[in-house]
């Protein structure tokens, strides 16, 4: 069984006594975040958006994607434990140069962009259970998210500076709650009432989590959050919004001549 690479000073694998695997096995679906399964429904936003400032930040001409299914496959192989599978895909998105280059995929012509939300569900779900080793190497990588990413040092405006406009691709739904950095859109098959924990402190929570990760924490914000408003849409409440299949919640990119990162929710998740 593979335990990562012997490099002085960096993550060597866990101990041979200890075995952590990832809950996936041939023919059975990834753990997901349904409702309170796993976390409050504040929590659920605040997990979101740390996947929004997560972002697309590996290098395009490699598949993070792809390596992350050849460690899956390893995995079930029984070639390779979980937690180091846990380390290596944290390589594969964030730090591509640490990756042993057996994992190393480079992206084809009908790849989009790199998807980092099931690897971060995964890690979410048992890294309480992680070795400290582990836990520690995964900090280490993480905080370099957006890092080296090719999108330029625009600086992000705040407070009477900032002068956000809506995206050229967002959905300019009827209804709107701006914050300092995110817009909240839904349809009028949704309503914020006395029965949901409303759109102000759906605000609220976004923006204690911008200032905690971007502004304490160093992350880099989200492309063109300096010149836009991160749209967080109300799934399935009509207008013209994206639609969600799930319990649950996701983030992805607007796709045309230029980018942005944009968070979808289930309505269902408003009701407290």
């Amino acid at each position: 069984m593979i335990h990562g690479p012997r490099i002085p000073g960096a993550w060597n694998g866990p101990p041979p006594f200890v075995s952590t695997r990832v809950p996936r096995s041939r023919g059975t679906a990834r753990p997901t975040i349904t409702g309170d399964c796993l976390m409050t429904r504040t929590m659920c936003f605040v997990f979101l958006a740390f996947i929004l400032f997560a972002g697309p930040a590996a290098a395009l001409e490699l598949s993070p994607d792809r390596s992350a299914a050849a460690i899956d496959q390893d995995v079930d192989f029984g070639l390779l434990d979980g937690e180091t599978a846990l380390v290596y895909k944290a390589y594969a998105f964030f730090e591509p140069e640490s990756l042993p280059s057996a994992y190393l995929r480079e992206s084809e012509s009908t790849d989009r962009f790199a998807c980092a939300t099931a690897f971060l569900k995964d890690l979410l779900i048992v890294l309480p259970s992680l070795s400290e080793p582990a836990r520690d190497e995964i900090a280490r990588v993480l905080p370099r998210l957006g890092r080296g990413s090719g999108y330029g040092d625009a600086p992000v405006l705040h407070g009477a500076a900032a002068a956000l406009g809506d995206f050229e691709e967002s959905v300019i739904a009827p209804n709107v709650h701006k914050t300092e950095h995110f817009a909240v859109r839904w349809g009028n098959s949704f309503a914020f009432d006395g029965d949901t924990i409303g759109a102000s402190r759906v605000g609220e929570i976004l923006e204690e989590v911008w200032d905690t990760e971007v502004d304490e924490m160093g992350y880099d914000a989200p492309y063109n959050s300096n010149l836009y408003y991160t749209d967080v849409y109300v799934g399935n409440s009509g207008g013209g919004v994206p639609t969600i299949s799930f319990l649950g919640a996701y983030t992805t990119l607007y796709w045309g001549d230029d980018t942005m990162s944009y968070i979808v929710v289930h309505p269902d998740i408003f009701f407290v």
